[in-house]
């Protein structure tokens, strides 16, 4: 029989005592990192959330509602949405997340959706989706836009003013080279695309002019004619439009203008709004130069409405006489300092940013001298709302014959 001599285990597993009697534990350091990583994750958000900060909304979505003990089963995974959503400092780890899959992968993350309403071109160059979707329409979209549009212009001339109209290019149609090598409805937005460039130029609405061609030549000159995360046209772009409608209208309003470059500025572009971004990137910016203009702007009430008027003056260089009523969207809307020089007297009609009740503007066109209307190529494809509505264009339409009935 073997007998075991346990006195040296009992020796070596007999604890150090301290004085007192007391039993001193070694925890593993190990253990002790661990418990510190524990402790920053479980409690990091809290006293992050005692220092003042708190979330906001992300990744293009509200944040989910406090849920109700009436839900009954529902509340524990709802509570479990609430209070991921409202995890102090989460916003930045979203962020974070979003600037890897841009930097890396070059496309934007999930969190901006499930069918994104911006997509990330070469070179981190942001464009609209939705231009493609529109586009893809079809030929009986457009022919209802651009009835519509023929009817306006009717309207304008029986009202008594000389009529304008441009179709503001969208981003994706210039800046094609900066496209992505694929994205959602290439195929029959591109097709829609050059659809609309083919009846602009076979059969265009009445007072065309074209802009394609001068954007592209800003885009030649510059490298790009828009903001970099925005849809619409940069400084140079607005530039460009004010004077091809004013060399349309008249060639020599275009003698002495010159393009003064600012200080860079920074603006928060639409298209980072889309994908959920607050943060605000600098831009060059330019203007244009009249020499002998001076041109007071502001909020006048016309026919009932609160609208953009400018009125200029001038100690040599020609001016455009007359009311002259400009009708667009945010890309007209965005032209106007560049525009208003040019003009004795400009009213801007963008109902995007100021209201106008369809009986107004009928009576406004019939105090007009010169029209110009606007609108972007995106809305081309189909925007049968608003301005152009059937139902629009009826109430401005009795208000023209009304008027002219009364004089």
């Amino acid at each position: 029989m073997t007998i075991r001599d346990i006195s040296t285990e009992q020796e070596h597993a007999t604890p150090d005592l301290p004085t007192g009697g007391r039993v001193r534990r070694r925890w593993p350091v190990g253990r002790i990192a661990v418990g510190l990583v524990a402790l920053l994750f479980f409690g990091g958000p809290a006293l992050a959330g005692a220092a003042g900060e708190r979330s906001g909304n992300i990744e293009n979505r509200a944040l989910a509602p406090r849920p109700s003990i009436s839900d009954g089963w529902e509340f524990f995974p709802e509570l479990n949405k609430w209070a991921i959503d409202r995890l102090p400092l989460r916003d930045r780890a979203v962020r974070a997340n979003d600037e890897v899959s841009e930097a890396v992968f070059d496309e934007l993350p999930a969190s901006a959706g499930g069918k994104p309403p911006v997509m990330m071109g070469k070179d981190g160059r942001l464009f609209l989706a939705d231009d493609f979707g529109y586009a893809c329409r079809g030929n009986e979209h457009m022919a209802d836009v651009g009835a519509n549009v023929a009817r306006l212009g009717r309207l304008i001339v029986r009202a008594g003013a000389t009529l304008t109209t441009f179709v503001a290019p969208d981003k994706t149609s210039i800046e094609t080279e900066q496209l992505p090598g694929r994205y959602p409805s290439d195929t029959c937005g591109n097709a829609g695309k050059l659809a609309l460039r083919q009846k602009l130029a076979s059969t265009p609405p009445q007072g065309y002019v074209d802009l394609y061609a001068p954007i592209e030549d800003v885009r030649r000159e510059h490298g790009t004619a828009y903001l970099r995360y925005d849809t619409h046209w940069n400084d140079y772009g607005r530039i460009q439009f004010a004077k091809v409608y004013a060399g349309h209208l008249d060639p020599a309003l275009l003698n002495g203008v010159r393009t003064e470059v600012g200080s860079p500025q920074p603006v928060l572009g639409d298209l980072n709004l889309l994908r959920g971004r607050q943060e605000k990137t600098p831009i060059e910016r330019a203007s244009l130069v009249r020499p002998g203009v001076t041109t007071v702007a502001g909020v006048q009430t016309v026919e009932n409405t609160a609208l953009d008027v400018s009125v200029s003056r001038s100690t040599g260089a020609p001016l455009h006489p007359g009311r002259t009523v400009m009708i667009g969207d945010s890309f007209l809307h965005s032209a106007t300092p560049a525009l208003q020089p040019f003009f004795s007297e400009l009213v801007i009609v963008a109902p995007t940013f100021r209201k106008i009740d369809a009986a107004n503007l009928g009576r406004l066109l019939l105090t007009a001298d010169t029209v110009a209307f606007e609108q972007v190529e995106r809305y081309y494809y189909g925007a049968d709302a608003g301005i152009l509505s059937t139902e629009y264009l009826d109430e401005v339409e009795r208000a023209i014959d009304a008027g002219l009935a009364g004089r």
